[in-house]
């Protein structure tokens, strides 16, 4: 079994019973990074094993859900005999209408360790505390009528559209792209009539920038067009060697 968050310390303690040798292994806790809470909506988790080959086997177990929230699985990994074998590694990713998971500003999925255990021995390290996913929210999201928040696309210098790119202001509100290069992000702090920028930046290190004014620009798509800071990194280069 597994007690609940406490709320008031969010200090996570796990319970020292366990159930017929089915420890708890792994705890997921999500997180709404714009409100600083828990979902509006609870993503569907995708939970995937690493074979010995590499490939990755999607878990049937469903998790249990605790009043909380927070999504737990017992009995992973459980064998005949542990001794020796290696934790074994889980990917997570998210499916999601409201939410994109924060860690694809990096990569693909999250991963974490699952350590074997057998029916004599408990496993060596269980979960000290959730793993906690971060979620930003998508086009989709339903903010408050009266949050501002400017809508866009984000694209490369040939005009296709980028996913997974991170969108941020100054404020410190940010978000990604979903699959179609789109983001709405939200500008709680920005005051009316100042023009601010906003800044895009993928994983291959691209990036750029779009003024913005409000309330102006919240009537209107902005786009943003990436560039690869690359070439000219190389020209500079070419430069100092000549010197």
């Amino acid at each position: 079994m597994i007690e609940r968050l406490d709320t008031p310390t969010r200090v996570w303690r796990p319970s020292l019973r366990l159930q017929a040798f089915r420890p708890c292994s792994l705890v997921i806790q999500f997180v709404d990074v714009f409100t600083g809470d828990d979902p509006i909506e609870r993503p569907r988790l995708v939970l995937e094993r690493e074979r010995s080959s590499g490939a990755f086997v999607a878990v049937r177990q469903k998790p249990a859900v605790s009043a909380r929230g927070l999504l737990a699985y017992f009995g992973l990994e459980h064998r005949k005999s542990a001794a020796g074998l290696a934790p074994v590694r889980y990917r997570i990713s998210i499916e999601s209408d409201l939410y994109i998971a924060n860690f694809r500003k990096a990569k693909d999925f999250e991963t974490t360790l699952v350590a074997p255990y057998d029916d004599v021995s408990v496993p060596a390290s269980p979960p000290a505390e959730p793993l906690r996913i971060d979620l930003v929210p998508s086009p989709a999201y339903r903010f408050e009528p009266f949050v501002p928040v400017v809508h866009g696309l984000v694209v490369d210098s040939n005009g296709r559209q980028v996913p997974d790119a991170l969108v941020s202001e100054s404020t410190n509100a940010s978000v990604l792209t979903d699959a179609q290069g789109s983001y709405s992000l939200p500008l709680r702090l920005v005051p009316a009539g100042k023009q601010c920028p906003i800044d895009a930046r993928d994983r291959l290190g691209r990036t750029g920038t779009a003024l913005i004014t409000l309330p102006s620009s919240l009537y209107s798509s902005v786009t943003i067009t990436l560039t690869d800071p690359r070439p000219a990194t190389l020209t500079r280069h070419k430069r100092s060697s000549h010197a």
